[in-house]
């Protein structure tokens, strides 16, 4: 943010005799405080360390974040009431796609519906007619979980059950699993910070070639989870 803010305040062209800040807002992680600072941004301005109080009603272009869908869709609740743009670099809810209830958001990956019939296609074309679904028991996981049933109901596809799995329960995930073992194929859906925690309680009880696993893309980066 900082790099392309220095590089458009040295071009003249874009923005011709002004240059542009960035305020830089801690969420938390939790969608009630966020909300709380961008109510208390728009009424009271800014309060720099030494005092001064900067009054930027007006002077907002428009706002970056978050990275997690739950998060963004608690900002884009409030930036809408509030006609301001609202741009995120990863979120990827469906519900973000609602231009009624989110006409000034902005997306630069594509919504996890894309996903999930990719996701589908593939279990077509390995064969797996009988699945589970791990997920995370908030706004990505359970719309990842919502919209793996629909398309593979669509697909012909059974989902055998789910699996809700949160930050004390990864090891009863394995054993749940077993529950349904015929279904020996296991979409994972979860946030990005349970990838690793999960992977290990797998580890520890998982035996080769029990189960494949197919992931969303909260995985596709980090290493640690290569079962």
């Amino acid at each position: 943010m900082r790099y392309a803010v220095r590089n458009t305040n040295a071009n003249s062209k874009i923005f011709p005799k002004m240059n542009i800040g960035i305020i830089v807002i801690c969420t938390c992680n939790n969608p009630a405080v966020i909300q709380r600072k961008l109510y208390n941004l728009e009424r009271d301005g800014l309060t720099l360390l030494n005092g001064t109080a900067i009054n930027v009603a007006g002077r907002i272009l428009g706002f970056v974040g978050d990275i997690g869908s739950s998060i963004t869709i608690s900002m884009a609740e409030v930036l809408t009431r509030l006609n301001h743009v609202l741009i995120s670099y990863a979120s990827t809810s469906p519900s973000l796609s609602n231009r009624d209830a989110f006409p000034y958001f902005l997306r630069v990956v594509p919504s996890n519906s894309d996903q999930v019939k990719i996701m589908v296609k593939l279990l077509k074309k390995l064969g797996s007619n009988y699945i589970q679904i791990v997920y995370s028991k908030e706004t990505y996981g359970e719309e990842g979980r919502d919209n793996v049933i629909q398309e593979a109901a669509d697909a012909g596809i059974c989902v055998e059950q789910t699996v809700e799995v949160t930050e004390s329960t990864y090891h009863l995930v394995y054993d749940r699993l077993l529950q349904a073992g015929s279904a020996t194929t296991i979409i994972v859906w979860v946030r990005s910070h349970m990838t690793v925690p999960l992977a290990a309680a797998l580890r520890q009880k998982a035996t080769s070639g029990a189960f494949t696993f197919i992931c969303s893309h909260s995985w596709n980066t980090n290493r640690q989870v290569i079962l």
